[in-house]
């Protein structure tokens, strides 16, 4: 709530869509003297009945604008190629025109304000619906749990946009969305791969010894390659885990690896020990 207190009780007018609207939100922002418009879903707690359509109701003609009140709040359902029902606090029952073409021909139908300066200032709502449906992470679900997951894929999107806008002219810099989810999903996982809970197996490698930039480098200590230390030789007829000691090793990885094969499959194995 820090967040959006300083944008409230100064006279702005705010857009959304469908997902949102709702004549109790609507009623809310109004007491903080901010308007808002946008479409509504017809199943809205409190949406007016007689804007709905009646069962066996013949298709009405395009243009046609059935308004409803409330205090201080306006709804309304135009047709157009299918029915669209909007809500508002900023305008009433003022009618602009919107062109449409039929075929060859166009003309111009009736259609309301709050519809027509919707789909004007829509543009920033609709690019951010468009950016997350792409890879969202929801489903649809009647569980309250689908706000939740929209609310996380609002917060991917919103991270890729600054990330884009602080590194616009890094050369290193993530150029799709796939893959600053794949990078950002391998970031919040490796943590939880080094965790330990009690006795038992160890817990599985940082997966981010597969990615990335790896060289060898001269340590100046010797340690056990990590590879042979899984593998076991066969001198005088007994298998024993190899003891070989080793001052190369990889710093982003801190492990002491041999130059050649061992280094080749720790980087890219995700099971090494075999």
């Amino acid at each position: 709530m820090k967040l959006v207190q300083p944008f409230l009780d100064k006279g702005h007018t705010v857009y959304m869509d469908n997902f949102y609207t709702s004549p109790e939100l609507f009623h809310d922002l109004l007491e903080r003297n901010t308007s808002a418009s946008g479409t509504v879903r017809q199943n809205r707690k409190h949406f007016p009945a007689l804007l709905k359509p009646v069962y066996g109701e013949t298709a009405r003609p395009r243009g046609t604008t059935t308004f409803a009140y409330y205090k201080q709040l306006t709804m309304v359902r135009w047709s157009d190629n299918k029915d669209v029902y909007a809500l508002s606090t900023l305008y009433s029952d003022q009618l602009t025109t919107a062109r449409r073409r039929v075929g060859s021909a166009v003309s111009d139908v009736p259609c309301p304000r709050i519809i027509s300066d919707y789909n004007a200032f829509m543009g920033g709502v609709d690019l951010a619906d468009q950016a997350m449906c792409y890879y969202s992470i929801g489903r649809k679900s009647m569980k309250w749990w689908r706000v939740f997951w929209r609310m996380v894929d609002h917060v991917i999107t919103n991270a890729y946009v600054i990330y884009s806008a602080n590194n616009a002219h890094s050369l290193e810099r993530i150029h799709t969305r796939v893959k600053f989810r794949l990078q950002l999903a391998n970031d919040l996982a490796t943590p939880a791969l080094h965790l330990r809970k009690g006795p038992g197996r160890s817990p599985a490698q940082s997966l981010s010894r597969l990615t990335g930039k790896h060289f060898p480098y001269w340590s100046g200590v010797k340690k056990r390659c990590a590879v042979c230390a899984y593998k076991k030789t066969h001198s005088s007829g007994m298998k024993k885990y190899k003891d070989k000691k080793i001052t190369r090793w990889c710093p982003k990885c801190e492990v002491h690896l041999c130059i050649g094969t061992c280094f080749e499959v720790y980087h890219t194995r995700v099971n090494y020990q075999r």
